[in-house]
């Protein structure tokens, strides 16, 4: 008889990134087959405090089912659990973060995947990066990719309260360093005046972005907003622009491929397995580079292609994979 299962519902009350995203996108699948457990206090603290203690503790309670853990973290004590590793970019950079989440992270996630029955991540890019940083046999990893929602793909678009001018681009996401939101604040500039366009970031609000000086009247901030409007800004966008330093798999990118946005992308290799040539691309190590990308970009079609993502699935389900483990 197998046994039952357990969704770790952490990430349930975290604030939704592309992460968190993968998490509703596969609890939606596995809802008929398992039960989910949620803290009740938000809070980081609270929140680690729950999933390293109180968690496990419940599990035992219930003859330690199988746990899912879909959001990078899961309880280091607990031996029945299947985990998902998005990146490991606390490994490849830790200045990018700050130091007390860096530093629980390097700690947590060796141990987490030493423990683990196994390890899903996103991308061929991040099981090369697991088995690297976390010595962990090949085996132990499987690929399965994350995918645009279909409530993203359907819901009806309208335009965001608020929104000045009818000619943008548009960037997506939080400005943490590894997205690299400050490269196009400099190197942008001068074209975004010269096509009279703006710069319009849907993602959570930087002071320290906001004051930089070669962006100060050319970028327009759009905080929590729903579907209906990121659609609408991927449909009207002249142009999206993508320019991370790193990543696991890279949400962004797949969203606006998938509503034919014209797509312009920082050349890092999870960006050429995810999603190849339906993307332009330039160098984060040449602004130039990127001037002449951009400009091109805005002067041509989008490229008729479709993303590796889509064309080239995965090929295990997380179905398969509870029902081998559990």
């Amino acid at each position: 008889m197998s046994k039952p299962i357990v969704i770790n519902g952490r990430f349930l009350t975290q604030r939704e990134t592309g992460v968190q995203r993968y998490g509703h996108l596969f609890l939606d699948e596995l809802s008929d087959m398992a039960e989910v457990f949620t803290p009740k206090q938000q809070g980081a603290l609270r929140g680690q405090l729950w999933e390293q203690h109180r968690l496990p503790r419940m599990l035992r309670q219930q003859n330690s089912p199988l746990l899912i853990n879909f959001c990078n973290t899961g309880p280091v004590s607990y031996h029945d659990q299947i985990v998902t590793i998005h990146d490991l970019a606390v490994f490849e950079n830790p200045i990018w973060f700050n130091t007390n989440f860096a530093r629980y992270y390097r700690w947590m996630l060796p141990k987490l995947a030493q423990v683990s029955h196994h390890i899903v991540t996103v991308s061929e890019f991040s099981k090369q990066e697991i088995m690297r940083h976390l010595d962990v046999d090949d085996q132990k990893v499987s690929v399965i990719h994350s995918a645009v929602s279909n409530k993203l793909l359907t819901v009806i678009p309208k335009r965001p309260e608020g929104l000045s001018g009818n000619r943008f681009c548009l960037m997506v996401g939080s400005h943490d360093p590894r997205k690299n939101f400050d490269f196009i604040a400099t190197h942008a500039r001068s074209i975004l005046i010269e096509r009279k366009m703006d710069l319009i970031i849907a993602g959570s609000k930087s002071a320290a972005f906001q004051k930089n000086p070669h962006m100060s009247r050319n970028a327009q901030w759009l905080q929590e907003i729903d579907d209906g409007s990121l659609r609408w800004l991927y449909e009207n966008a002249e142009l999206v622009i993508h320019p991370s330093l790193y990543e696991g798999f890279s949400l962004v990118p797949c969203e606006a491929s998938a509503l034919k946005a014209k797509l312009l992308i920082s050349d890092i290799p999870v960006h050429k397995e995810i999603i190849g040539d339906a993307a332009s691309y330039f160098s984060l190590m040449h602004p130039e580079d990127f001037k002449a990308q951009m400009t091109k970009a805005l002067d041509q079609n989008a490229p008729n292609q479709v993303p590796n993502y889509i064309s080239r699935p995965s090929t295990v389900s997380w179905k398969n994979l509870v029902q081998q483990f559990s």
